[in-house]
């Protein structure tokens, strides 16, 4: 904006000021304000938002790509935000700053801006550039994730050493005299007891078959078969 248009401008500064309110710290608008709560100052049919237009005639042009900041805002810890703010409304030069939209932000009361000044996690470990992963949901610390997974993995090791437990419980490693039963159904529902072991297989002796009175059969099987899944679920030892 150049000077002449800061000129034009000038010559509805003694209506502006009229319509604030300047008894205190804080210089609030008085007339009606927009949707966001913001007052703003309409100049040949240009509407101008009331604390930039303040800021225009005292301080001059704002810096191209620059927000400007309500510092009475930022220092206020008890006010939430939004379109209830009554910072918004203030067109006290001295509570205007121009600042980046970054700046902006992080000076702000939001959920976004509060995370953003952390410079700790919730575990007291610095957001520093070793120990601060980036991600879509915003910034992890790296310690925390390392110890989360580590964590991860030892429940994983835990439940899988008391699946190991229950199933040795329930189907123990074959030895001689074992009675197991065959789960193949054609082999309508057969038992057999092992009575010899070698590295690879057991040698086996039929011990009952339903409707049938043959017993006594030796034969091989395999040790991986001596599991429910694989061929013989166990019963017990005779």
């Amino acid at each position: 904006m150049s000077k002449l248009e800061i000129a034009a401008l000038m010559r509805r500064a003694e209506a502006f000021w009229a319509k604030t309110d300047r008894t205190g710290s804080c210089w609030p608008w008085l007339p009606p304000l927009d949707r966001e709560g913001y007052g703003y100052f309409v100049v040949d049919k240009v509407h101008f938002y009331a604390h930039r237009y303040a800021y225009l005639i005292t301080a001059g042009p704002i810096p191209d790509g620059m927000h400007l900041d309500h510092v009475c805002h930022t220092r206020d810890a008890q006010c939430a935000g939004g379109k209830g703010c009554l910072h918004r409304r203030c067109v006290n030069p001295d509570h205007l700053e121009a600042v980046t939209p970054r700046e902006n932000a992080l000076r702000s009361n939001s959920p976004f801006a509060i995370a953003a000044r952390r410079t700790h996690c919730p575990q007291g470990h610095p957001y520093d550039e070793a120990n601060t992963v980036r991600c879509k949901e915003g910034r992890r610390c790296r310690t925390c994730l390392q110890a989360r997974a580590e964590r991860r993995r030892d429940q994983g090791r835990a439940l899988r050493a008391q699946r190991e437990a229950l199933r040795r419980i329930e189907n123990p490693p074959p030895a001689v005299g074992q009675i197991w039963q065959d789960t193949d159904p054609r082999s309508h529902g057969r038992t057999v007891r092992i009575v010899e072991i070698s590295e690879t297989h057991a040698v086996v002796v039929l011990h009952e078959r339903l409707g049938s009175a043959t017993s006594g059969r030796r034969t091989r099987v395999r040790l991986h078969r001596f599991r429910p899944r694989r061929g013989y679920r166990y019963l017990g030892t005779n």
